[in-house]
């Protein structure tokens, strides 16, 4: 009955939207290619599907969907100093899907906090590190990273965007 009275509700006031809840497989969270192919990393149609572009090692993105191990990304940008016209595998169209085990950033300085779920409630996880350390991209949520940090802890951590720097080889945004 609740279904239905929503349904007439939006019938009698045309021109209404009603905001679906973002989905948990919804974020925007700004990464980096850390792939050391020199063939760059493939951006493709679907998840798995066929390549339509290469990115070459030290790109940037944005993720705007995760679905299982792949993110589609969007607002491509090449390390610094490298051109378009330099890159002639460069993807044609403005987004597309690659594989997250490829990807990552590092900690903006020695004071960046890690917690055990995409939220400032959860359990603080302290971390020894040293200045830009590289972690590893596994997903996200909202503004939320979860990444893996190799050898320094064993578990998935979450951090959140604006503690990372995916451009430690240049400058942070």
């Amino acid at each position: 009955m609740k279904a239905l009275s929503v349904f007439l509700f939006c019938l009698l006031l045309p021109g209404v939207m009603i905001a679906a809840p973002e989905p948990s497989n919804q974020c925007k969270v700004y990464v980096a290619v850390l792939d050391e192919d020199p063939a760059g990393l493939n951006v493709r149609k679907s998840p798995g599907g066929a390549i339509i572009g290469t990115l070459p090692e030290q790109s940037s993105f944005t993720v705007v969907e995760i679905r299982g191990k792949w993110a589609r990304v969007t607002d491509f940008e090449l390390p610094a100093g490298a051109e378009r016209k330099d890159w002639p595998a460069y993807p044609k169209q403005d987004w597309g899907w690659v594989h997250t085990s490829l990807l990552g950033t590092f900690t903006r300085d020695l004071r960046t906090s890690f917690y055990s779920g995409p939220s400032e409630q959860s359990k603080q996880i302290v971390i020894e590190e040293e200045y830009e350390l590289k972690i590893l991209f596994l997903g996200c949520r909202g503004s939320w990273l979860n990444v893996r940090v190799p050898g320094k802890h064993k578990g998935p951590l979450w951090v959140k965007q604006e503690d990372t720097c995916p451009l430690a080889w240049t400058t942070c945004p």
